[in-house]
């Protein structure tokens, strides 16, 4: 199984969990994601001060809502739209994966690879665990 072609270049399935593929300003340290090479958008640092980080897909719940509805049709499998706040600070938007549709503000999230119905590629999403 391969990562899916829109998730390739910001995702590393090398390590356990995967991780995003970040960057880093070497000139006043801010960290973003995804990587970009046309500036830092803190202090305005480019070319060589920018460099890519990898930013283990582990934080915190700041907030989700579960889809029950797409296209005006009702869905049979609800998926959940979370902003997860990863260690460094930054946060990302994911699907969460996993029983538990609607886990309280605050849990503990991982990112994990998800096999994507229908293809022979993944997906990362993230999964309520215990801290």
């Amino acid at each position: 199984m391969a990562i899916s072609p829109q998730h390739r270049q910001l995702v590393d399935t090398t390590t356990d969990p995967p991780s995003l593929c970040g960057g880093e300003c070497t000139a006043c340290g801010h960290r973003f994601f995804p990587y970009q090479s046309h500036g830092c958008e803190k202090c305005g640092g480019h070319g060589h001060t920018l460099r890519p980080i990898r930013l283990r897909a582990e934080g915190v719940l700041l907030g989700s809502v579960v889809v029950r509805h797409h296209g005006g049709k009702i869905l049979d499998e609800p998926f959940t739209l979370a902003r997860v706040r990863l260690e460094p600070g930054i946060a990302v938007r994911a699907v969460l994966s996993g029983e538990d549709l609607d886990p309280p503000i605050g849990a503990h999230l991982l990112g994990t690879l998800v096999p994507i119905e229908g293809s022979e590629d993944v997906e990362l999403r993230f999964r309520p665990v215990a801290p």
